[in-house]
């Protein structure tokens, strides 16, 4: 690069989506409450629309009582998630995603 030229720096932002799979003894865990099933429709869903968005399953979130839960990187978390709220999880992230990449 030529002496005094600007550098410009392109972040890219992860898109992510976490989703609790604790097991945990005694019961609250969110793989006790469903979140496999979740996990595996967010999955199905990532491939299916294409949007780049990495599913990955995370240990606990600390809202044991209210699973499964699932987060969007940088953004919202969702409590007693159901298959049925995958589609509005994607639609969040998307959103958020349009609104914050320039950031």
């Amino acid at each position: 690069m030529a002496r005094g030229s600007a550098q410009i720096k392109i972040m890219i932002r992860k898109r992510e989506i976490f989703i609790c799979a604790n097991r945990r003894a005694g019961g609250a865990g969110c793989i006790s409450q469903g979140s496999i099933d979740v996990l595996a429709k967010l999955i199905q869903r990532a491939r299916e629309r294409g949007d780049h968005v990495t599913i990955t399953k995370n240990v606990c979130m600390g809202y044991c009582g209210e699973g499964p839960n699932v987060k969007i990187r940088g953004g919202a978390y969702f409590h007693h998630v159901t298959v049925d709220d995958v589609e509005d999880i994607f639609e969040k992230e998307q959103a958020f995603h349009a609104q914050n990449q320039d950031e």
